[in-house]
């Protein structure tokens, strides 16, 4: 029997699926109309159309069986090899099915083009001791010009990874009786790479990173976990850059998404994000460590009940800069922080933070038309370093009233920058 959550995230795959359909031309606003975006053309159809012939190496055809039993690793790693040096290959996960495989490092080089196609279920293990590692379970590294797309799922299936994990109130610090836990899928070192149509969930840990790539498209995915499991990351990139992220729901325990060290010239259009701890950008700067992250544009986001609406986050004693960054369309619904930048950010145990002098200079950041309402009497919150203020920091057409009805306030320390249009609760930069 469906409860009011399932029968919400069904409705919210046939959305995507539909979005996904339609050439990922992004709306103005974030309102979708079931009528103008839906079209007749059959997602699985389109997916496993690439223009020229094609040759489809089906994970059957070398001992996969889909009974959600079996372990598919060894016909998975055969299929994978056959495929990844055909020319114009498709790798096909068949839909209907659930294929159990174990981690796994999907290698490249492949041929240009290469295409991997989940229409089925890929799940992991139940029982965490059955895991062959524990840092990744399924691994992309070293490809080119390379697609994973279908209206399948990825099940990382991390609910017994979970038990005994223990979140401090409204911080990112989490003790579980598992210290390590795995990725459930990773890309690294790879260059125009499209990620499309998935559904992705129960991560161990983060769902979705990226490292050292360049040249991503990420359209209409799914990723899903429940609110109270730990450290599950929808999206992660880091030194990374030139990536464009469109049309994607997060349902997670912790960040939406979040943009990392070396991350550069980042789009992301139409998120849709909650429950979870909403945009961050960092954390950056631990132990007193350089980072560097600029060109980051978030246009068209709607962040329902989390934690945190769009946030920088660094810690004290980093260097480095955060620059060029812009927020803009933004809606928010009973968020809890829904503007915030952070210097003094601590995930530890208090008494291992301590005050210092450096910090990672954040310059030149943009709100515009962040509109919606806050769980928190506090709605915009800058807290700058002493000894490195925040500057160039612009406000335009800012909305933000409390939920409970009533004045939201803002909050500003060592925060400079200029405002323009309608601005409320009333800013209190530094001009």
């Amino acid at each position: 029997m469906f409860n009011n959550h399932s029968l919400m995230f069904l409705v919210l795959h046939f959305i995507v699926i539909c979005i996904a359909a339609d050439e990922f031309h992004p709306p103005e606003t974030l309102s979708i109309s079931f009528a103008s975006r839906f079209h007749k053309t059959n997602w699985r159809s389109r997916a496993l159309s690439h223009g020229d012939a094609v040759t489809v190496f089906n994970v059957e055809m070398y001992g996969a069986v889909g009974d959600g039993i079996y372990d598919n690793t060894q016909a998975f790693e055969r299929a994978w090899n056959a495929a990844c040096v055909a020319p114009k290959a498709v790798l096909l996960v068949p839909r209907k099915k659930i294929f159990l495989v174990n981690n796994l490092v999907f290698q490249g080089p492949c041929s240009p083009g290469f295409a991997f196609q989940v229409e089925g279920t890929i799940a992991a293990p139940k029982d965490p001791a059955k895991w062959n590692k524990k840092d990744i379970w399924l691994t992309f590294q070293q490809l080119q010009s390379f697609q994973i797309n279908g209206s399948g799922t990825i099940n990382a299936d991390g609910s017994a990874w979970w038990e005994g994990c223990r979140e401090e109130i409204h911080t990112d610090f989490v003790s579980c009786k598992f210290s390590q836990r795995p990725v459930a899928v990773h890309f690294g070192n790879c260059s125009r790479v499209t990620v499309t149509g998935l559904t992705i969930t129960n991560s161990p840990n983060f769902h979705l990173t990226f490292n050292d790539c360049e040249a991503v498209k990420i359209r209409a995915l799914i990723i899903f976990s429940p609110e109270y499991s730990p450290n599950t990351d929808g999206i992660d990139i880091g030194t990374s850059k030139h990536f464009d992220v469109r049309h994607c729901i997060v349902s997670t325990g912790d960040d939406c998404m979040a943009l990392g060290n070396g991350s550069s010239h980042i789009l992301i259009k139409n998120l849709t994000c909650g429950p979870g701890h909403g945009i961050s950008i960092g954390s950056l700067g631990k132990f007193n460590s350089s980072a560097m992250v600029s060109t980051i544009h978030i246009d068209g986001a709607r962040m329902t009940g989390t934690q945190n609406g769009v946030r920088i986050k660094t810690w004290q004693g980093g260097s480095g800069m955060v620059k060029d960054i812009q927020f803009k369309n933004v809606e928010m619904i009973n968020v809890n922080n829904p503007i915030i930048i952070d210097q003094y950010y601590c995930a530890d145990t208090p008494n291992l933070c301590r005050n210092q002098t450096s910090a990672v200079q954040i310059n030149g950041v943009t709100f515009i038309n962040i509109t919606g309402t806050s769980a928190s009497q506090v709605a915009v919150k800058f807290a700058c370093s002493d000894t490195i203020a925040c500057g160039g920091i612009l406000m335009k057409d800012i909305s933000l009233k409390l939920s409970s009805g009533g004045q939201a306030s803002s909050f500003c320390e060592n925060a400079h920058g200029i405002t323009r249009g309608d601005i409320f609760p009333p800013s209190c930069l530094k001009n």
